[in-house]
């Protein structure tokens, strides 16, 4: 076989082995409940695999989502590479669920309606897609469900057919302890939305926190909790006690605590079910420190923690140092030892005893900016962010400088440069500003005359009308099409020749020519050998040359095609597509039928085309 685009064929199946490598990624499910609906949201987590169905079961409802290898589960919702079903006649193609593992179950507490929002990503109005659910009652349990049951057509389909990518909101009704599947047919599908509704549904309160540590030498605890909330703490396994809230924050004093005591807070707010309880165990009193931030002015430094005052040993403290407008760090001192900020202003270290942090701060200091004493051509004039000190422009170091450039009429800015202290000389980055080195700077500004090669005429004294002038001589539109593009392929004419049909145009007086260029002369296609071919006849391999020929007596064969090392088109932008052409010569009507075949083995129906669609 010489090259993919002279494959000619008279077979009835191809499969061509694209040795695509698929990468699964770890995925989770959760729950969020409120007043009415309760929303599965789907989260990306790192290294997972798709050989389980992944589950979530609470009290509002049982959730199975399973896919297939290709498949994804993760931030953005569901995706399914291939269908759950397809045509029973398609072939090795997956005839029901147990076949390709793609579907959902989902068993709701309450009666209601469930929703998602789907959208099948190559669907069209020759192939088109569709999903159905069935309901199996309460006397089943998701392990139960004879997948193989489940196929085109089986059970109740959701909505209308799909012809086109956009995505559609679905709803079905729901009984509650009901058992439901879903199954999709003939595409590749998006569910990016799942919840259901329910008047039967009521949220839970947001769970509090505890501020910690708490050790057995405190006499209160506090936290917070979703806005004027009834909160209730226990220690140990004691009697509930109602907290004080303000707003936010929930407090609790009078209390004695031992090492040990494990304290659970719990909240409820309004209509809402009382949330999950957050805990916290009371801890020695050896095992907490104290960071004291010295006073100081000109700046900040502030830490990462909750409380200053309590900090449990072993913590990671992280300190972040803020100079007020025209100050910077001079010095930062941990327990008397200086230290130094990295490039956000931040320290960081372990605490494990009491520790003192003190900083100072300097003024930053102003450096001149000088001026070329004569600028030829034009201007630069200093707009903001410098002061007049007696004459001498000057700026502090890091603030923002603004600046004009004015060319005189005729003339543009060649060069706009600066140079430091140091004799380095850097050009402006950044249009009409620049932030203030750290040493004095002369700006340099060179203007050059502008080149005029053509304008417009305003003046309607030589004209009628406003006339773009090139050269100094009026240029009016005067247009004909030469179509190199027809003769080339029609008349077979050479480069030369086609260039002597623009040079004709020119002779003959048009101003503007108008041609057709065809994209493949812009971006030749790239020819790609495949590694392999042949065609199985009678279950025996029999290998091909530059063209692949197999029949059987009932006209059905299979012929395969191997291309390794294919451009990764997501990755190389070199390339907009890699294309597969086919021609079939056959005597007879025959239908074919390309699939992809995975690194596994197993047939890729993401790859799948059957003519007449392609």
């Amino acid at each position: 076989m010489k090259r993919i685009l002279s494959l000619f064929t008279a077979l009835s199946i191809f499969v061509i082995s694209l040795n695509i490598m698929v990468y699964a990624e770890e995925k989770s499910i959760t729950g969020t409940a409120e007043k009415g609906k309760y929303v599965w949201n789907f989260h990306t987590v790192e290294n997972a695999s798709n050989d389980e169905p992944y589950n979530i079961s609470d009290e509002y409802a049982d959730l199975r989502v399973s896919i297939a290898a290709s498949d994804s589960l993760g931030d953005d919702g569901i995706k399914f590479s291939g269908p759950s079903v397809l045509e029973p006649s398609d072939g090795n193609a997956p005839h029901s669920v147990a076949d390709s593992k793609r579907y959902l179950m989902i068993k709701p507490a309450y009666s209601g309606k469930v929703y998602l929002k789907i959208q099948f990503t190559n669907a069209a109005s020759n192939a088109k897609g569709r999903i159905w659910y069935n309901d199996f009652g309460t006397d089943i349990e998701m392990d139960n469900v004879d997948l193989s049951t489940l196929k085109k057509g089986v059970g109740t389909q959701v909505g209308s057919d799909f012809t086109n990518t956009s995505a559609q909101t679905l709803s079905f009704n729901v009984e509650a302890g009901h058992l439901y599947s879903l199954h999709t047919y003939n595409r590749a599908s998006h569910i990016s939305e799942l919840y259901y509704e329910s008047e039967s549904i009521v949220g839970k309160t947001a769970t509090p926190t505890i501020k910690t540590p708490i050790t057995a030498a405190d006499t209160s605890i506090s936290g917070t909790c979703a806005e004027n909330s009834t909160v209730n703490v226990k220690i140990n396994n004691s009697e509930a006690q109602s907290a004080t809230v303000t707003g936010t924050e929930w407090s609790l004093s009078g209390l004695t605590l031992n090492e040990g005591d494990i304290i659970s807070v719990t909240a409820t707010a309004g209509d809402y079910k009382e949330s999950d309880a957050v805990t916290a165990t009371v801890a020695a009193d050896d095992s907490v420190c104290s960071l004291t931030i010295n006073d100081m002015v000109n700046g900040t430094v502030t830490s990462n923690l909750s409380d200053n005052s309590k900090v449990t040993k072993g913590s990671m403290v992280i300190l972040t140092v803020t100079p007020d407008s025209k100050y910077k760090l001079s010095s930062l001192t941990v327990d008397g030892n200086e230290v130094t900020v990295d490039e956000n202003n931040q320290y960081s270290f372990v605490i494990n005893d009491n520790t003192v942090v003190s900083a100072m701060f300097e003024a930053k200091p102003y450096h001149s900016i000088t001026m070329p004493s004569e600028i030829l051509n034009g201007a630069v004039t200093i707009e903001s962010g410098t002061i007049d000190d007696n004459g001498v422009i000057k700026a502090v170091e890091g603030d923002r400088v603004t600046f004009s450039v004015n060319p005189d009429s005729g003339y543009r800015i060649k060069t706009l440069a600066y140079t430091l202290g140091s004799g380095e000389t850097k050009e402006f980055k950044y249009g009409n500003f620049f932030d203030m080195p750290t040493s004095d700077i002369t700006i340099n500004a060179e203007f050059k005359k502008e080149d005029v090669v053509s304008y417009v005429d305003t003046s309607l004294d030589t004209y009628d009308r406003l006339t773009l002038m090139v050269d100094g001589e009026p240029f009016f539109f005067n247009g004909v099409q030469v179509r190199p593009d027809n003769a080339t392929d029609q008349l077979h004419f050479t480069d030369e020749q086609i260039k002597a049909m623009y040079l004709q145009a020119g002779a003959d007086g048009y101003t503007v020519v108008n041609s057709q260029i065809r994209w493949k002369d812009v971006q030749p296609d790239t020819e790609i050998f495949a590694s392999g071919t042949g065609h199985i006849v009678s279950g025996t391999n029999t290998p091909a040359s530059e063209s692949i020929t197999a029949k059987t007596k009932d006209s059905e064969s299979i012929a395969y095609i191997t291309f390794n090392n294919l451009p990764e088109i997501d990755t190389n932008h070199s390339y907009a597509a890699v294309k597969l052409r086919l021609y079939g010569l056959s005597t007879a009507d025959t239908t074919y039928t390309v699939y992809g075949v995975n690194a596994d083995g197993t047939l890729d129906d993401s790859f799948k085309v059957t003519s007449p669609d392609w």
